[in-house]
């Protein structure tokens, strides 16, 4: 279970009462204690929520059980989020399309301006992966991939901070421009930000995608000097040795 989704459902089971399974960090353990919630006859009371961290495990039973007790998918809380949100940040495809056949969109934004195509492209407990196929099956059912959220920035951006490699693909294989004509504030590209965190095998995946290690910021500085700026040694080496051999040709699209 996503570090996030683990969060809401520590806070939804001492909603509950249940002290003796919250923030234990067991994901098993989590998924008993949802099991043994249902039936509860004051359940109609976090029937929202308890559907919410439903759609978080991917529970059609648990699901049905939430709608029974009351909740609607129409709901929207606190932090601005719906349903789809957190379907998307929990990376499950199947779910996603199934909540767009409820009704639900795709580009929706929370409070802080995250659309669900943020949150699938900077959530994960899968280290280099992220979620690829929520970010295809988003860009199925037309979502913005383009969308920046309250700091100015985009998904793809947020995937290549993290270091999701599978998923910096996805997007490249969805659209070359989402990499090549990507322009973040301050005239930093993509190589920028994965310079400045020093991510040697996301430079070099940006560099065969065709993202040039050289072209700079509004202020003139190059990928090079984030790099030796934070530290990064090996990272800065790379960038001189990918800056003698040039942009490597953008490979065909699919």
């Amino acid at each position: 279970m996503p570090k996030s989704a683990f969060t809401e459902a520590t806070f939804f089971l001492q909603e509950l009462g249940q002290r003796e399974y919250a923030g234990k960090g067991n994901a098993d353990k989590m998924k008993w204690a949802f099991d043994r919630a249902r039936g509860w006859k004051d359940l109609s009371k976090y029937a929202d929520r308890y559907l919410a961290q439903a759609i978080n495990l991917n529970r059609m039973d648990l699901i049905e059980e939430a709608v029974r007790a009351g909740a609607s998918f129409d709901v929207v809380f606190p932090n601005g989020r719906t349903l789809m949100h957190y379907a998307a940040e929990a990376g499950h495809p199947g779910m996603v399309e199934f909540l767009h056949k409820k009704g639900l969109k795709v580009n929706v934004v929370d409070k802080l301006k995250q659309t669900p195509a943020h949150l699938a492209a900077s959530h994960t407990d899968k280290p280099r992966i992220g979620h690829p196929k929520t970010i295809k099956k988003l860009h199925e059912l037309e979502a913005a991939l383009e969308e920046l959220n309250e700091l100015d920035e985009s998904p793809v951006e947020l995937a290549v901070q993290k270091g999701y490699i599978s998923t910096v693909k996805m997007f490249h294989s969805i659209d070359p421009q989402l990499l090549q004509g990507h322009s973040i504030d301050g005239g930093q590209t993509l190589m920028h930000r994965a310079a400045s965190v020093g991510d040697k095998e996301m430079i070099q995946l940006l560099h065969d995608l065709g993202v040039n290690a050289t072209d700079p910021d509004f202020a003139g500085a190059a990928p090079q000097m984030y790099a030796q700026l934070h530290g990064h040694d090996a990272a800065v080496k790379l960038l001189q040795s990918l800056a003698k051999k040039g942009t490597a040709p953008a490979p065909p699209e699919a």
